[in-house]
């Protein structure tokens, strides 16, 4: 089994063996990988791996200059705002089907959707696959319309702006994406300035060559991304700097709020702790309202101050963090609860 995840390989494993730069560092039964495990990587891994009972801040030996930076004031007034929303996919056509079916019965892959979020604040969006997470991020990004319902954005209803005409609305830039794929969301023929200046020239005021230059630079720096990086291409990045690329691409033209869709999935554990303290500080320092969209309902617990949990199209339970992840009352969720990796004191 070769996984990032060490919870979950607790679960299944008899035994361990940890690489590091093509080499094998450290090899151990279970019951003494989470106690006895001696190579600094090894425990390096095990200090950053999220679990229920960790906060962000604790995943590295050193505690990140963000505690510094106080919470958001979170205002009483939402920054965005879902009633009734519903996507609606049309007819599903079953004719290679090898006997008579005369239904066609539209797909509802969101169903009656109803949530707020607040400006400064986190929210995470969780549940199984097809439950309709992606589907709800690509109503609210408007690279979708819905069927019903409304989205209330900064005050305006953009539902009643088409996912078409939406591209050049001056609201497009308010609402910005961190994808889950790192690789496959960066065009790979273009540099990493290239990349982090494209939605300044698509989206933003014109610009000459040299404050875009700065601009570049200290989006660089703010997501703690080498300037020597600057004119590498894709292929010539890390996982962990190719993240680092699509949030500075995100935070670009200053959005209000950031549809983070899986974005450290594909990282391992040590370099994931590094990005969700980035995210966090940059949450705390720019005032940033996320939308964090996972499975890991550990890294979803750390950063987030509220948990909304979808199942096949609804969300059936919304609430404090504390709340959800401690008293769920939707038998769904206790399920998820329920199926939690055990947590990284193992032994």
């Amino acid at each position: 089994m070769i996984t990032h995840d060490l919870s979950l390989a607790s679960q299944y494993c008899d035994k361990f063996v940890v690489m590091e730069k093509g080499r094998v560092v450290e090899q151990n039964t279970r019951d003494k990988f989470f106690s006895e495990s001696k190579h600094p990587y090894t425990q390096k891994l095990l200090l950053a791996t999220p679990a229920r009972s960790e906060s962000v801040a604790n995943l590295t030996a050193e505690l990140p200059s963000y505690l510094k930076l106080a919470e958001p004031v979170i205002s009483s007034q939402p920054l965005i705002s879902i009633t009734g929303l519903r996507k609606v996919y049309g007819e599903t056509k079953k004719s290679w089907l090898p006997f008579k079916n005369t239904e066609n019965k539209p797909f509802v892959a969101v169903a009656n959707s109803n949530f707020e979020i607040f400006p400064g604040e986190c929210v995470g969006l969780v549940g199984g696959s097809g439950s309709g997470k992606s589907t709800t991020t690509r109503m609210l990004t408007r690279l979708e319309d819905p069927s019903e319902g409304k989205i209330i954005f900064d005050g305006i209803d953009i539902t009643e702006i088409s996912s078409h005409s939406f591209i050049r609305h001056p609201l497009r830039k308010e609402i910005q994406m961190v994808f889950q794929d790192p690789t496959g969301s960066l065009n790979p023929r273009h540099s990493v300035f290239d990349l982090i200046a494209e939605p300044l020239l698509r989206l933003g005021p014109q610009i000459n060559k040299q404050d875009l230059k700065v601009k570049i630079e200290k989006l660089a720096e703010q997501v703690g991304l080498p300037l020597s990086l600057i004119n590498r291409l894709p292929h010539q990045l890390s996982g962990g700097q190719k993240a680092r690329v699509g949030i500075a691409r995100a935070i670009a033209l200053q959005p209000k709020l950031l549809i983070l869709d899986e974005p450290t999935s594909a990282l391992d554990v040590s370099v994931q702790a590094t990005v969700l303290q980035l995210l966090e500080k940059l949450r705390r320092k720019l005032g940033l309202s996320y939308l964090f969209v996972s499975h890991d309902l550990h890294v979803v617990k750390m950063l987030s101050q509220r948990i909304l949990v979808m199942k096949e199209g609804e969300i059936i339970e919304q609430g404090s963090t504390d709340i959800v992840m401690n008293t769920p009352q939707h038998p769904y969720t206790k399920g998820l609860m329920e199926a939690m990796p055990i947590e990284k004191e193992y032994a």
